[in-house]
Order: structure tokens, then sequence, then C-alpha cells
């Protein structure tokens, strides 16, 4: 018996030839492109006193404290000045300086001439740079 309806003939008489498939996966990406105007974040550590003064002195630039505290530091860099060598803190209140290449390229000649790391380095400029814009001595 012949039925005109495919859908009516039995499955045993069905031959199907659809292929296997493979679960698609997304192909990986290409790893994200850096910016080359990025900026280098560095943390630092200093103590409630450094960091209330940097505050009060942002706020009187009328900016926040990262801002701030970056243009602090590249002030500083551009002086060239003899920095004194001070303790470095690893834990006390955070700050973040932000630099671009031009002023991280300044610094790295710093951290060979000093033999220490970034961090310890921004550190030093920082604290000198903060004591001389409060006017205390240096």
């Amino acid at each position: 018996m012949s039925f005109i309806n495919p859908s009516f003939k039995s499955k045993s008489n069905q031959t199907t030839n659809t292929p296997f498939k493979e679960n698609v996966r997304k192909p990986e990406k290409a790893p994200r492109k850096k910016r080359s105007d990025a900026k280098f974040d560095i943390k630092i550590y200093v103590s409630e006193d450094e960091k209330r003064a940097a505050r009060l002195l942002a706020n009187q630039a009328r900016l926040s404290i990262t801002p701030y505290c970056s243009e602090l530091v590249k002030k500083a860099l551009c002086r060239n000045e003899i920095y004194p060598e001070t303790e470095h803190q690893t834990s006390g209140k955070p700050i973040e300086i932000k630099l671009e290449p031009a002023f991280n390229e300044i610094l790295m000649d710093y951290c060979i001439e000093w033999d220490c790391s970034k961090r310890k380095a921004v550190q030093r400029i920082f604290k000198y740079a903060l004591k001389r814009e409060r006017g205390l001595t240096l």
C-alpha cells in the first residue's frame, strides 16, 4: 500500500541522512586592544593625616582626590628636585595616582636611580609634594 501523503509512511521505511551537528560555540575573540594613550594606575598608601590634607587641598582646588593627587605628582616630576627618602608604607589609607605615559617614563628613571618599585617612588615623590603644597618645612 502506497500512501500519497508522506507523513503517513512508516518510520521504518524512511532513511534519514541528516548530518550530525556538533555543539556550536562562539569562536574565541582576540584580546582587547590597549589604548596607546592609556594612563598608568598606581595605588599608594598614606597616613590618615596625609589623606585628610590631600582631600582638603583637592576640595580647595575643586577637584576630586585622584585627579588632584595625580596633578601634584606630575608637577613634582616636572620640577626635577631632590626628593628626601621616606619610610615606605604598605598599609593605611589608599590614594590612586594616574600618570600618562610621558610621566611614567620620568618615574621609571627615578625607579632605576633609586632601585625601588614604582609604588615606592611615587609615594616618596607624593609625600614630598604634599609637604611642599601644605607649606610644611622640608
